[in-house]
């Protein structure tokens, strides 16, 4: 078993509506975030609609462009291959229902 750390993933899925504009890229140390926009004139049922700009780290993160396979790829394969060779391994998916988790 290489890697026993905990790592996490965000992934952006494609919707119909309008959703946000966000951007992903990375912190200055290399950091991969997204980052959202939500303009103080739109932001009305949100909780603390005096913030515009929300930012969020993680190891990796995925655009509407990233097919299933490569994500099993980054985000699964080794967990799988580690159970497979009698390790413990945990993935935990959290979003909304019907989003592609």
């Amino acid at each position: 078993c290489e890697d026993q750390t905990i790592k996490i993933f965000c992934r952006v899925r494609p919707t119909k509506a309008k959703a946000g504009v966000y951007e992903i890229g990375a912190k200055s140390d290399g950091t991969p975030q997204i980052q959202f926009f939500v303009p103080k004139s739109e932001s009305d049922g949100f909780i603390n609609n005096k913030q515009e700009l929300y930012r969020f780290a993680f190891n990796r993160v995925f655009d509407t462009q990233t097919t299933q396979d490569q994500i099993f790829d980054e985000v699964a394969k080794d967990v799988v291959e580690n159970v497979v060779a009698g390790y413990n391994g945990t993935i935990f998916a959290y979003g909304q229902t019907g989003s592609g988790k």
